[in-house]
C-alpha cells in the first residue's frame, strides 16, 4: 500500500532512475517525472494559451464542438462527458497530432484518426502553433519513458518498440474544471451568489524521504512525501452531484502525462486500502499514471491505479490541466507479447499485490483500436450519435458498460 506518489528526476544517471521506477511501477502505477525534456518556455506556453481558450467567445467553441468530428476531436462543453454513468463537470478540448482523415475502405477504429479542430488564429494567436510544439516534443518523451519502463522491467530498452507507428498518434486534452459553485450556477442558473476567496497560493513543499515495506522480502518502496499531502478516507465536504470533476477510472492508454496548470489539489489516487491519496502539484514535474494497456502488456505487473478529480471547492476559481495520453498503433495485439519467465518470476518477488493487481483479463484482449474505439462511443454519445447511429445502436449505449467488460478490459471502466 502506498501513501504518497514518488518523484523520478530523469536527470540522473540511469541506474538510479530505474531503481526509483521499479516500484513506483510495480506497486503504485504513478510517478512524477521532473526534467522530463519539454522547453520550459513552451510549457509556459500552452499552459497560458491553454487557460486563454475557456475565454472565447461561446460561438467559437461550438463551432469547433467534438459533435462535429467523427474522430472524437474538438471541444466539450461543461458536463458533456459521462465516466461510471455520471456527470464529470469539466470543459475541455481534445486535440491530436495532426493526421489526415482514413480512406472510407480502412477499419472503422481508424476514424480516430483525422485532423484537429483548432480554434480562430485571430482570436487565440499562436495557440494551433504551440499545441502541435507540444505534442511533437511530448511524443518522444513518452516513447523515451516506455523504453526506462522496459528496462525496470528487466526487459530490453525497445521491447516496446513494436508498438509504435512510424507516424503514430498522440492525443491531449485541454481542462478547465470550474469550481463547485460555478458548477452549481450554471447547471441551476445562478440561484446562489458567488463566493470571493483569496487566490491559491503554493507554498514552497519540504520533501521528506518515507520508506515503507509491505512484506517480507520485498524491495522498500521509497517514496518522496510532500508534508502537505494526505490520505482522504472520507468525501471532502464540498461533496456534492457537482464535485465529480472526473469520476474513478483507469486510463485505457499504454502512459499517461499530466500538466498540472493550477495550484489546486483534485488529483487523487485510490491505494489498495480505499484511500484516497493526494497528486498535488509540483513545479515543472508531470504526473505519469500507467494505464490498461500497460497493465495487460506487462500481465499485470505494471499497475494501472484508479484515479478521479474533484472539482474546486467553491470560491476557489478553476483548475486548469493539460493531459498528454501516448498512442500506440491501433493494430496492436496484446497476445502476440510475452514476457520472458526470468522476468516474470523476478517481478514476482517484488511486487507488492495490492485489490488492482491481476484484474486485467489479458485473454480478452485483441485488437487495441476496436477497444478505443468503443471506448470514445461510450464516453461521447453525441458523437456516437451523429456519425455512427448506423453502425452502433444508439438506443442501447447504457448497455455498452457491461457488453465492453466482456469484450475489452480497456473499456470497462469508460
Amino acid at each position: 500500500m502506498f501513501s504518497s506518489i514518488p518523484i523520478i528526476d530523469l536527470s540522473e544517471d540511469q541506474e538510479t532512475i530505474l531503481a526509483k521506477l521499479r516500484p513506483a511501477l510495480l506497486n503504485v502505477g504513478f510517478c512524477y517525472i521532473q526534467n522530463y525534456g519539454v522547453d520550459p518556455e513552451l510549457v509556459k506556453r500552452v499552459t497560458t494559451l491553454g487557460k486563454a481558450l475557456f475565454d472565447l467567445p461561446v460561438e467559437e467553441k461550438r463551432r469547433i464542438d467534438m459533435a462535429n468530428s467523427p474522430h472524437f476531436l474538438g471541444y466539450s462543453r461543461l458536463g458533456d462527458e459521462i465516466t461510471k454513468n455520471q456527470t464529470d463537470w469539466r470543459e475541455q478540448v481534445d486535440l491530436a497530432t495532426e493526421l489526415p482523415a482514413p480512406q472510407d475502405d480502412e477499419p472503422l477504429y481508424r476514424r480516430l484518426r483525422g485532423p484537429n479542430q483548432w480554434p480562430d488564429e485571430s482570436l487565440i494567436p499562436g495557440f494551433r502553433e504551440a499545441f502541435e510544439a507540444y505534442i511533437d516534443q511530448m511524443g518522444p518523451v513518452s516513447i523515451n519513458f516506455v523504453s526506462l519502463i522496459a528496462q525496470a522491467l528487466g526487459l530490453e530498452a525497445d521491447a516496446f518498440a513494436h508498438l509504435f507507428e512510424e507516424k503514430q498518434q498522440h492525443k491531449l486534452k485541454v481542462v478547465r474544471y470550474p469550481d463547485v459553485e460555478e458548477v452549481q450556477e450554471q447547471v441551476e442558473g445562478g440561484k446562489k451568489p458567488r463566493v470571493k476567496k483569496e487566490p491559491i497560493k503554493q507554498e514552497p513543499e519540504e520533501p521528506v524521504v518515507n520508506i515503507k515495506v509491505k512484506q517480507e522480502n520485498v524491495e522498500p518502496v521509497i517514496d518522496v512525501k510532500h508534508e502537505t499531502e494526505s490520505v482522504k478516507k472520507e468525501e471532502p465536504a464540498a461533496a456534492s452531484i457537482y464535485s465529480q470533476g472526473v469520476g474513478p477510472h483507469k486510463d485505457s492508454e499504454l502512459t499517461s502525462y499530466l500538466l498540472q496548470c493550477t495550484p489546486h489539489r483534485g488529483l487523487q489516487v485510490l491505494n489498495s486500502n480505499n484511500e484516497w491519496i493526494d497528486v498535488p502539484p509540483i513545479d515543472g514535474t508531470l504526473v505519469v499514471a500507467m494505464g490498461q494497456a500497460m497493465e495487460a502488456l506487462t500481465r499485470g505487473f505494471c499497475v494501472s491505479t484508479t484515479h478521479r478529480v474533484l472539482a474546486p471547492e467553491a470560491g476557489s476559481g478553476s483548475r486548469f490541466s493539460i493531459p498528454f495520453f501516448q498512442g500506440i498503433s491501433y493494430d496492436a495485439n496484446f497476445r502476440e507479447f510475452k514476457l520472458p519467465p526470468e522476468v516474470e518470476e523476478s517481478l514476482k518477488k517484488n511486487q507488492v499485490v495490492t485489490e488492482d493487481t491481476g484484474q486485467y483479463r489479458h485473454d480478452m484482449f485483441s485488437n487495441v483500436g476496436e477497444a478505443t474505439f468503443m471506448n470514445r462511443i461510450r464516453s461521447h454519445p453525441t458523437v456516437a450519435k451523429r456519425w455512427y447511429k448506423d453502425v452502433i445502436d444508439v438506443t442501447k449505449l447504457d448497455t455498452l458498460p457491461r457488453v465492453l467488460s466482456r469484450l475489452c478490459p480497456f473499456c470497462a471502466v469508460a
